[in-house]
């Protein structure tokens, strides 16, 4: 995987824990109909 400029990291900080989990790692170039799947 190569990380560019149209690279997007969903991430949420778990508080509890101060760790960070990645959600999805997104690249913004696809079709945003593709996150939502990703995301769900």
């Amino acid at each position: 995987m190569c990380v560019s400029k149209q690279t997007t990291f969903y991430y949420r900080v778990l508080d509890q824990s101060e760790e960070i989990e990645i959600i999805t790692i997104f690249d913004t170039r696809q079709s945003p109909d593709r996150l939502n799947k990703d995301i769900r």
